[in-house]
């Protein structure tokens, strides 16, 4: 390496450094700020009387259509789940999600704006967690069970975990305990869904996750839609591709469903993987993902997640929920290459040299293969002018000619794809990074 080059490439890592300190120095990111906000009561407060339970009435209930639009929304109970990483609010209408604000990251008005709200409600009042239970001919939904509560408010801290329990009845007097578990750090939760009295035409169990449809301005890099993980094989579907119909997945090895947009996953996992179903749909306002499972009778624990596309915090509730984070169709290269930057960095603190330390890791990396690859081209252009006096000589004799050059690469021990293998080995990598 001439001392030009040296120079050049010292040059460059010093302006790089420089760049990104001068940057900071100027622009320091204000200071973060959380809204105050008032001291839930203690975790074993315990709810008013129990709240009026419909007479019995038909065999089924309202399906998870959209409820029509003169139906006034019924009045319900706030119950408040406060962590070192969320605050989440159930309302006892249904035993659904209201809220679910995430204490570390700013909503879309930037850093000063309030926690950014993982739920929003459609246009006729849809919240996520719906449950119901499906047959031939027959729905069940919970989505306007008026539930009785067991505390009003649970605050979490370190490992502590803790849980708030639903019950209520339908209209044709089944009994539906829905019991949310929460810990003090992660962005888990765990639903367990015990049904007594139900029908023996119930088959299915379903968990729907809805989010209001919003109108996004279409880039490429941006994704808002419905998710989910298949086997080992990643979907994704823009709300606009299934904009007025439902499309249905399964029954598959389904293993989590929800919604997602470029930096957030909201996720429901099943108790069991095999032969789920999953519609995924946006009509009415509303995107929803129900995720189906056979039902047995017993209870079904659901595990859900809802949080940032973090690597740690994925993987802190399941290993499989980091495939939400899609690296295309080179993951297996991309995820490493990812682990090495975010190590270097816990080590530098500065993504500048990480990039040039990973630059350089890579190149040592694939160094024998170049090196390799010009040494091939090196040959080549060794033996040009003879390569140049047979095309000459053999000029209309294309068959001889190939030959000849065959027999030219052999005495020199030369092998005429050395000098592009090795770059089609790197492409994957290049791609990757």
């Amino acid at each position: 390496m001439d001392t030009r080059t040296l120079l050049a490439i010292v040059l460059s890592i010093f302006i790089l450094i420089a760049s990104q300190e001068i940057i900071s120095y100027l622009y320091p990111p204000p200071p973060k700020t959380v809204p105050p906000q008032p001291a839930p009561p203690p975790a074993s407060a315990v709810s008013p009387a129990p709240q009026p339970v419909p007479e019995p009435g038909g065999e089924s209930q309202a399906g998870l259509a959209a409820p029509s639009a003169e139906k006034a929304p019924a009045p319900g109970r706030d119950v408040t789940v406060e962590n070192e990483v969320y605050t989440a609010i159930f309302t006892s209408v249904g035993g659904r999600l209201k809220s679910l604000r995430l204490t570390h990251y700013p909503g879309d008005a930037g850093r000063e704006s309030p926690p950014l709200d993982m739920v929003r409600a459609g246009p006729f009042g849809e919240l996520p967690l719906v449950f119901s239970l499906e047959g031939k001919d027959l729905t069940i939904s919970d989505e306007a069970v008026p539930y009785e509560v067991s505390a009003d408010a649970l605050r979490l801290r370190g490992n502590e975990q803790g849980s708030v329990e639903f019950r209520g009845k339908t209209a044709n007097g089944m009994l539906i305990t829905k019991t949310f578990t929460c810990s003090g750090q992660t962005y888990g939760i765990t639903l367990t869904v015990k049904v007594d009295g139900a029908p023996e035409a119930v088959a299915f169990a379903s968990l729907l996750w809805s989010h209001a449809l919003e109108h996004y301005k279409k880039a490429s890099y941006q994704m808002h839609g419905p998710v989910a993980l298949v086997e080992r094989k990643f979907v994704y579907k823009a709300t606009e591709s299934i904009a007025g119909k439902e499309q249905i997945l399964g029954p598959d090895h389904i293993r989590w469903g929800g919604y997602a947009d470029t930096y957030f996953l909201a996720a429901m996992i099943p108790p069991g993987e095999d032969m789920n179903r999953l519609s995924l749909s946006a009509v009415n306002g509303t995107v929803a993902t129900k995720l189906t499972i056979p039902w047995k009778r017993e209870p079904v624990t659901y595990t859900l997640y809802v949080g940032p596309k973090e690597f740690e915090a994925l993987n802190a509730v399941s290993p499989a929920l980091d495939r939400a984070i899609d690296f295309g169709w080179f993951h297996f290269i991309a995820r490493p290459l990812v682990w090495l930057l975010k190590f270097s960095h816990s080590l530098t603190g500065n993504y500048g040299i990480d990039i040039i330390l990973l630059t350089l890791l890579v190149k040592l990396g694939f160094f024998p293969l170049s090196n390799k690859s010009f040494k091939s081209m090196a040959k080549i252009r060794e033996i040009q002018p003879q390569m140049e006096r047979l095309r000459a000589q053999y000029k209309d004799d294309r068959e001889k000619l190939n030959q000849e050059m065959m027999e030219l690469y052999r005495r020199y021990k030369i092998n005429p794809l050395g000098g592009c293998l090795p770059m089609i080995v790197q492409m994957p990598v290049f791609i990757g990074l």
